[in-house]
This record gives structure tokens, sequence and C-alpha cells, in this order.
């Protein structure tokens, strides 16, 4: 039997569609605790199954440590699915670090600079083979498509006739920000507004240099802002990924879904989902559509999908609608729902924000994330960023986890946890996730 950091351990490999690329049982043989755990973007399957190995194994000394799951028997299903095409660093530009203590404030030095055509040919060709068009004409298309017009048309439409249309991908990516699924908004116009800052002309309005507090223009951080005609294709090829990554996820999740149910898990008395990046939107979707087992535990690691996913009253065209995933709080789907959050991930805090915009339209002086932007007031932001907004009272519980012990977490609840000690959108092999986890088994 295949191990991984000590614990029993199976491979579950999905293609595009949500097909299982191979068989076999879902669990292993002889567990009581199935944990299910799934990896997001810009991921391959060897650096994937790396990360399990680093939090498994944290798991296992949390567990060996403070005794909660004495008596139990853990073993591991890790997924693997087609997820490493979107990059957030062509959605947020050029974030430098940010000097402690700095808050909003001053200008940025710096200026604009452009991607080489090398590296906009070979984005345009993975971004082909993700989508199913013909990788080198697509790739010969993007490089015409800088002068706009009629080659940025087709582009577009190329892209489109693969991406899901508004609404299909979440009620949310249906309102006027969606543009780039919007069939009656040509591709020129997009490429036009990119390179304008915006469909006004004007960019998004937005705090200059947040981040950077009282700092004198002339100690900011030279910031090179992507901008040029082929930086704006690779936009527009990034929002594609986007939102075709957005799609996959939850479809692999549902298939994920089906699998578990027909396999009925013989002997496992506790199912576990832990999911990072659009790895949780994957187990989320995996968790709503559950039909014979209701997940012990659904733990969210800096999770790329709505920090409204699960809530009511959100704002849209003049009425309010629930979350994509209302039902896994509104159903009870999982015994406790974990969510790690923090501002300190940037890729969820600012490019999930900026993507889902899908105008990708930037101030130049945006550095980290603020209550309007990618923050709770933000409509667009995440729930790794932000935790789990508008439930409804007594549905859950809100506070600040430090990572140094295993903490308590109630049944029933959707517990949102701000985890500063997670630096980064990638920074969770770490001891303290591990003991995370560790609790929301228990």
């Amino acid at each position: 039997m295949a191990q991984l950091a000590g614990l029993p351990y199976v491979r579950l490999r999905f293609d595009a569609k949500g097909e299982r690329l191979d068989a076999g049982p879902v669990a292993p043989a002889g567990i009581t605790d199935l944990l299910v755990i799934s990896h997001g973007w810009h991921q391959d399957a060897d650096d994937a199954e790396q990360m399990y190995a680093a939090i498994l194994q944290h798991m296992q000394d949390a567990a060996a440590a403070s005794g909660l799951l004495e008596g139990r028997k853990p073993g591991v299903a890790g997924v693997f699915w087609p997820s490493d095409k979107f990059r957030p660093d062509l959605a947020l530009e050029t974030v430098p670090d940010i000097p402690p203590g700095a808050g909003a404030g001053t200008a940025l030095a710096g200026g604009r600079r452009d991607i080489s055509p090398v590296e906009l040919r070979e984005l345009a060709e993975s971004v082909a083979r993700l989508l199913g068009l013909p990788k080198k004409a697509f790739g010969d298309l993007a490089l015409k498509a800088r002068h706009g017009a009629g080659n940025a048309d087709e582009l577009v439409e190329k892209m489109r006739s693969r991406l899901p249309l508004p609404g299909a991908v979440d009620e949310l990516t249906a309102d006027e920000h969606a543009r780039l699924l919007r069939r009656d908004v040509p591709g020129r116009v997009l490429f036009s507004d990119l390179q304008s800052g915006g469909p006004s002309g004007g960019g998004t309005a937005l705090p200059a240099a947040a981040g950077f507090g009282d700092l004198a223009a002339s100690q900011a951080p030279a910031v090179n802002i992507l901008g040029g005609p082929f930086a704006v294709v690779a936009k527009l090829l990034n929002q594609a990924a986007y939102f075709e990554l957005k799609r996959r996820a939850g479809l692999v999740g549902e298939a994920l879904a089906d699998l578990i149910d027909a396999d009925g898990l013989a002997g496992v008395q506790r199912l576990h989902l832990a999911g990072h990046s659009f790895g949780a939107r994957l187990v989320t979707a995996a968790t709503a559509r559950l039909q014979s087992h209701r997940p012990h535990s659904l733990t969210l690691i800096q999770g790329a999908f709505s920090h409204n996913g699960l809530g009511v009253g959100i704002p849209k065209g003049g009425k309010t609608i629930d979350g994509t995933f209302r039902d896994v709080v509104a159903d009870k789907k999982a015994g406790r729902v974990v969510i790690t959050h923090t501002w300190n991930d940037h890729a969820v805090g600012l490019a999930y924000a900026l993507a889902s915009r899908a105008s990708n339209t930037v101030a130049s002086g945006l550095m980290k994330v603020t209550d309007s932007f990618g923050g709770a007031k933000d409509l667009h932001g995440g729930i790794g960023a932000n935790g789990a907004l508008r439930l409804k009272d007594g549905e859950g519980r809100s506070w600040s986890f430090d990572g140094a012990s295993v903490p308590g977490l109630q049944a029933g609840l959707v517990h949102s946890l701000k985890c500063d000690f997670i630096g980064g959108h990638s920074d969770i092999r770490t001891p303290g996730v591990g003991r995370l986890l560790v609790a929301a088994m228990a």
C-alpha cells in the first residue's frame, strides 16, 4: 500500500472534464478517517504532492503531540487536477515587499514595462492547451492581437468559444464586470480599455500607493507596472485561464463527490475534505453535491472563491441573492467548516479580486488589500482574504489563530480564522496548518 508522510495514501487524478484518469478505490484499506485534499492553481502534480506531504507530516506531529486523533486510523486521498495555467503575477502587476508598519499614502517611483514576445507566445500556447485550441495558430494570433482591431476581436472570440457564459461559473460573474465573458463586448474594446486604464479611461478609483504610509516619494519602492501591447494581450489570456480554472474546479469537485458516493467508502467512519486556493472551491463544490456522505470537516486553506460564497443577502441588480455554496451552511452539509484567511495573501486579496472584476483595471499604487479593494467591503473579495462573510447570526465564529497550538473548534459552525502566521498564498506547509487540520478532524 502506498504511503505519504507515513499515512496510507491513494491518488485521485482527474482530467479537465472531471473524468478520473486512474482506477482503484477512493480510500486506502483499513482506515477510519479519510482526508481528501486538493491543491489549487499553478501547481503541477509533483509540487502538489510535495505540499501534501509537508502538511500531512505537520498534521501527524500535531496529532501525536495533542492526542486528539488517538484511536483513529487516518488515510489520505490526494486529488490531482489540471490547474497550472493561471498566473497571479500577471493579474497583480508587480508587487514589491511592503515595508513593515507602512499604511496608505504616497505615490510610487517606477514606470511601466512590457513583456517579451517570447513570454507572450509561451503564455498563449499554454492557454491554448488549457482551452483546447490549436497551439501554434493561437500563439501567432496572440502576437498579432497586440495591434488591437480585428486581431484582438478574433483572439477574444476564440477564447470565448471555450469559456463559460456569464453566470455559468457563479452568480457574481454575471454582473457588468465580467466583460471578457460577455459576447457583446468586442475584443478591441477590451484591449483599448486595458491600455487606457478602464472603460472610463481612468481606471479603478483606488488610493495611490496603498500600503506605503507616509514614505516620501523618493523612498517609495520602484515599481514597474506591466503595460504595453504584449502585456495587455497577456492579461486577456490570463483572464481566460482564470475563468476556465474557476469553472474546472467546480466540475472536478462535483465529479469527486460522485466518485465518493459511488465508492461508498466501506469502513470509513469520518470523511474530511481540505483544499487550498482553487482547491478550496473544488472541495466546497464536492461537499455541496455529496449525497450519501456528510463530511465531518471541510477545511478551506487560503481559498480562492468569494468571501460571500457561503452567505446570504449579496446585493446584485437591485435585489439580493445567496452565495454559490450557501447550501453547504444552510443544509449543514459538513460537521464543521474551517477557513484560514489573511491579508498577507496577495494572490487572493489582490489578484483574485482583480480577476473577479474581469476588467483588469488597476491603480498603479495598489500594493495591498484595503477594506474597499479585496477586503470585507469589496463585493469581489476572496474567502482566503476575509473569511466567510454574510452568514446568518449564529452560523459562524471569527477569531485570530496564531498557529502555535491546536485550537478547539465547535461542531456545526463556520470557523473563520485570521491566520497572519501565513505569510503568503503558498506559505501553508507549516506546523500551524497541520495543527488546524487536526482540530478540524478531531
